[in-house]
């Protein structure tokens, strides 16, 4: 036997014995994640959001929403008296949500219509946490004290009932014009099935993880990763597959049964995601809808159904202690469609996100509109790829390249805080630094969740200016949100230069406190010595 196998095998430590895969402790890992995170789940670069959030895709959404409800008032499904109600199942970190609304407030002004002051945006989440540290935001603490959005705790697998933080008791959900699920499908729990003719086996998973065996208490140590899974990688997490035969009653509804067969009647083979979350979230909304109300659901996932062919693994995505699995998007299609609605989809395997639109009607009525904003120009997907193609350039810090992609993918999302910084900072690289001081300041006014230090990269443009006693307020601010030695020791530097000596002896000593091998402050501490 390989030493190095039999070294893993002895340094795991059982978790449980053989489970079905969607009732495994896998997933209370992963929900406990998010319970005990937060907003840091995002903001600490651990659960990716951008593609989903940026302000083309949100204006792509809104755009969906503000013809529905066109639609709907045309056909008398919702008065234009009625508040418009959007909830967004998984809100997030929030970013979504202000981008959303600032597009709906554009169209308004666009086509001189009032929608936005009936919008109600109901912003929720499953984690308290998450939606504490929502709510304590600025921009969207202020759209709350507006009226525009509501904060709920919901659970993505019961959307008709959701509660306030405040109150212990659930209420049903008012009737929506619109549902909106982003990069949440490929989170909800869902059974593996192997196909072999007409026969169908269950995926279990014998679960153990693996534990260093220096570790003291390791037994306790398991325990712990699994209570409070925040700081250790689920990447340790080890799976013995075991396939058996589906228990009786297995599947929810007889229709997923006939779903599951229809969508994979092709194959001999076949290894299948039954998305059991997303089918009881997407037919529990639905009763939520108003007659002509929209979901949109956009994640990662398959556009057809060839991937399920032979004996593939279904292997997930890690993201921080959570996972994600690529949404089986022609079965969740052939489920709306059972439900009496209408469908619209993406369908390039090329597109890193997929979008489904299931309207509340028997047919399509925004197909045209939404081929013309997800397929025929498609701006997330072209600002994305500028994105990257910029990121490259500027990997290789060939600027010019990259200032030019980035402009590029920033005249899709003018408000992405994100671009602007990228900009700033190749014009700083190449020198400019007038030009990064314009691009770091309009970023700064669009950083809701304070994202990116543009304070720092403020002060620094405004010290190589020659600017020392402009930059100092900046460099305080940054030392305050992402405490530094560098930032303490630029703020010396301003201070030398200015010629305040004593101010700048205690800004280098308090750096070289935080950090005793930072000789930048440790060089100009021996020069002001002598």
């Amino acid at each position: 036997m390989d030493p190095q196998a039999d070294s893993l095998l002895d340094s795991a430590i059982p978790l449980e014995d053989a489970t079905p895969y969607d009732r495994s402790l896998k997933w209370t890992i992963h929900q406990r994640y998010y319970q005990e995170r937060g907003n840091k789940a995002w903001l600490d670069g651990e659960v990716p959001f951008n593609i989903t959030c940026n302000s083309a895709a949100a204006r792509q959404n809104a755009s969906l929403v503000y013809s529905a409800v066109e639609a709907m008032e045309q056909e008398g499904a919702l008065s234009p008296t009625l508040p418009i109600r959007v909830l967004e199942v998984a809100s997030g970190l929030g970013l979504f949500a202000i981008n959303f609304i600032q597009a709906f407030k554009e169209m308004d002004r666009v086509k001189g219509n009032d929608f936005s002051k009936r919008l109600k945006y109901f912003f929720t989440d499953f984690s308290e946490k998450n939606l504490t540290d929502a709510s304590a935001n600025p921009t969207l603490k202020d759209l709350h004290a507006h009226g525009t959005v509501e904060f709920r705790v919901l659970n993505a697998m019961t959307p008709d009932v959701f509660r306030s933080l405040s109150s212990p008791t659930e209420e049903p959900v008012p009737a929506l014009t619109a549902v909106i699920a982003n990069y949440l499908h490929c989170c909800l729990p869902l059974s593996i099935i192997r196909k072999e003719g007409d026969h169908l086996l269950e995926k279990h998973i014998r679960l153990s993880l693996l534990v260093p065996l220096t570790t003291p208490n390791r037994e306790e140590y398991a325990r712990n990763f699994v209570s409070h899974p925040i700081e250790r990688n689920i990447d340790n997490l080890q799976e013995e597959v075991i396939w058996k035969d589906l228990p009786e009653a297995f599947f929810d509804h007889p229709r997923h049964e006939e779903i599951i067969r229809d969508g994979t009647a092709q194959y001999p083979v076949a290894t299948i995601e039954y998305p059991r979350g997303s089918f009881v979230s997407l037919e529990r909304s639905l009763p939520t809808l108003l007659p002509g109300g929209i979901i949109v659901i956009s994640d990662k996932g398959y556009s057809d159904s060839s991937y399920m062919e032979g004996e593939g693994a279904c292997a997930p995505s890690f993201h921080g202690n959570s996972f994600a699995h690529g949404l089986n998007f022609p079965l969740l299609e052939l489920l709306a469609k059972k439900l009496n609605c209408g469908t619209s989809r993406t369908s390039n395997p090329h597109y890193s996100l997929q979008t489904l639109l299931v309207e509340k009607r028997p047919f399509s009525l925004l197909s045209s509109l939404f081929r013309r904003l997800f397929v025929d120009e498609n701006d997330n997907v072209a600002s994305n790829d500028f994105n990257a193609a910029a990121w490259k350039f500027e990997e290789t810090k060939q600027y010019p390249e990259a200032i030019r992609f980035y402009q590029r993918a920033l005249r899709f999302r003018p408000n992405d805080a994100h671009i602007h910084y990228c900009i700033g900072r190749c014009f700083s690289e190449q020198g400019d630094s007038e030009r990064a001081l314009r691009s770091f300041e309009a970023g700064q006014a669009l950083d809701h969740f304070s994202e990116y230090n543009f304070a720092f990269m403020i002060g620094y443009v405004l010290h190589t200016l020659g600017k020392f006693a402009e930059a100092l307020p900046h460099y305080r601010q940054s030392q305050e949100h992402k405490p530094s030695e560098i930032t303490l020791g630029n703020i010396g530097l301003c201070f030398e230069n200015l010629g305040e000596t004593a101010n700048a002896l205690s800004s280098y000593q308090a750096a070289l406190a935080m950090n005793p091998a930072y000789e930048t402050a440790r060089n100009a501490l021996e020069r002001l010595a002598r």
